[in-house]
């Protein structure tokens, strides 16, 4: 197998795993096919099956996969591999379905290779960001959630792996590298060892050349104190938290077997913009949930405008197999789900342009993603906060850490110009 592909749905934990992949492949002299490569010897799609609409997704991307390359040995991984096994076993052209455990195994099942895989990273392909995996699996059990059944119980890297990948991570020329895993903030607890998140970020902050860290979710019950703090001394961690919300009605909350209530997260959002007034708070909303009626999605839009969050994702309920929750079916319909997601997405947009207004006349660092396709912008990036900036100009590379003074509101970012006001646009990390 001297070629490869690898299509990656999902999470950031997905993503991680595939470029693990991609370097265990490397490493025995495959190579990653380009796009115009019409033959390539194997094509991996690591799925995600935490909806029906992204399984539905990962099956049209296998589907596609088999289509396209009727001569290559088509392999499916991920979470739709553990959950929905047979299903995706029975698609003509598919020859290896291997759960998450398998992946490490995938270059000795396609070519009989001894020893292990890649067990860290070296870079992250096609990213200025890098993911950086240090937990897997979950022991909550959200009434909705089929993820711990993919992943299986919560299990912590060790500290020392993980900050010698980060080394290695920076040496490539990543100066964000954002901490991920399937239960963030529960690293450290199989292993009863105390405040292990924060303990680890002050390892990392050592680090020479690493410009940012970040955290990519993070349960409301998980936010402590000794975290909140480390974000406001203004080293490396970036004053962006990730907190899902879900719901902002208890009774809901309740039946999704979530660990908080309303005013519990309010009282936490309220610590947090005391602290830091301008941190930037992201959240994930459900719509749709069994039971949700006009008076829980009035809470939850009084809740998304009380947190004012800087950006909300929001989902309509799944129901899936294994699940707490499958048994109650799902009685709401598309159109009344709709009807709520225009509901909490009205102040959601509204409470997000309210916080991109703020940083007008501001000076900001930016981490350029990539260039603008045509237009008169040069290229875009992303503050310490997670805030979008369109940058003017031609000079911007992907990889370079500058300065912009932020001019107005645009699309669902803002705009800046390069070189104004707190130093000029210097390079910091270069891809």
């Amino acid at each position: 197998m001297s070629t490869f592909t690898i299509t990656t749905l999902g999470c950031k934990v997905n993503q991680y795993d595939s470029q693990l992949i991609r370097e265990s492949l490397f490493s025995r002299g495959c190579r990653e096919s380009d796009r115009l490569d019409p033959h390539p010897d194997l094509c991996i799609i690591n799925t995600c099956a935490v909806t029906r609409a992204s399984e539905a997704k990962s099956r049209r991307a296998v589907l596609r996969a088999c289509r396209e390359y009727p001569r290559a040995v088509v392999i499916v991984t991920g979470c739709c591999a553990e959950v929905s096994a047979a299903a995706f076993a029975s698609i003509p052209g598919v020859r290896y379905v291997l759960g998450n455990e398998m992946k490490q195994r995938l270059h000795q099942i396609i070519g009989g290779a001894r020893g292990e895989g890649a067990r860290s990273i070296r870079g992250f392909s096609h990213h200025t960001r890098a993911f950086l995996k240090i937990q897997d699996g979950c022991d909550s059990r959200c009434s909705y959630c089929i993820v711990p059944l993919a992943r299986g119980r919560s299990r912590s890297r060790a500290r020392a792996d993980i900050i010698d990948e980060a080394a290695a991570l920076v040496s490539s020329g990543h100066v964000e590298i954002v901490l991920c895993g399937i239960h963030l903030g529960s690293y450290g607890k199989d292993r009863d060892e105390p405040h292990a998140l924060v303990r680890l970020i002050r390892d990392l902050t050592a680090i020479k050349g690493l410009a940012r860290i970040r955290l990519s979710s993070i349960e409301p019950e998980d936010v402590g104190e000794d975290l909140v703090e480390l974000i406001a001394s203004e080293g490396p961690l970036c004053p962006h938290l990730h907190i899902p919300l879900q719901s902002g009605d208890d009774r809901l909350l309740k039946a999704m077997n979530r660990g908080y209530r309303s005013a519990g997260y309010r009282r936490l959002i309220e610590r947090i913009r005391a602290r830091m007034p301008d941190a930037s708070i992201t959240t994930d909303i459900m719509v749709g949930f069994p039971g949700e009626d006009e008076k829980a999605v009035r809470n939850t839009v009084a809740m998304v405008k009380r947190a004012a969050f800087s950006r909300t994702h929001i989902f309509p309920y799944s129901p899936r197999p294994g699940t707490s929750a499958w048994t109650l079916g799902d009685p709401i319909s598309p159109e009344t789900k709709e009807r709520h997601r225009a509901l909490v997405s009205a102040a959601a947009d509204e409470m997000a342009s309210e916080y991109r207004r703020r940083f007008i006349g501001r000076n900001v660092e930016v981490l350029v993603q990539g260039r603008c396709k045509g237009g008169a912008r040069g290229g875009y990036g992303l503050t310490r906060e997670y805030l979008r900036v369109y940058l003017d100009g031609q000079g911007v590379r992907k990889g370079q850490m500058c300065w912009a003074y932020i001019e107005k509101e645009w699309n669902d970012g803002v705009t800046g110009r390069l070189g104004h006001g707190a130093g000029n646009s210097v390079v910091m990390g270069q891809l």
